[in-house]
């Protein structure tokens, strides 16, 4: 689960960066710069459904609030 949330992390932080960079750049560099971006944000919404899921049951954890620690769908203590 620990490396999940990396993976999900690194991927909003390539988006801010992006987001940075396409405001400060003109130009054709800056039309890539949002193209980049929305594949980004494409990609992570892709693995945002795919990864934070429970290892037990499958199912989609959604959003698990502070400290939530356990599957809230079948109980299965998470990492």
């Amino acid at each position: 689960m620990q490396k999940r949330k990396q993976i999900l992390t690194v991927m909003i932080v390539i988006t801010f960066v992006l987001l940075l960079l396409a405001n400060f750049l003109h130009g054709i560099w800056r039309t890539i710069a949002w193209i980049a971006m929305i594949v980004s944000l494409l990609l992570f919404a892709l693995f945002w459904s795919a990864l934070w899921r429970c290892p037990k049951c499958g199912k989609h954890l959604g959003r698990l609030g502070d400290g939530e620690k356990v599957c809230p769908h079948c109980g299965e203590p998470l990492e």
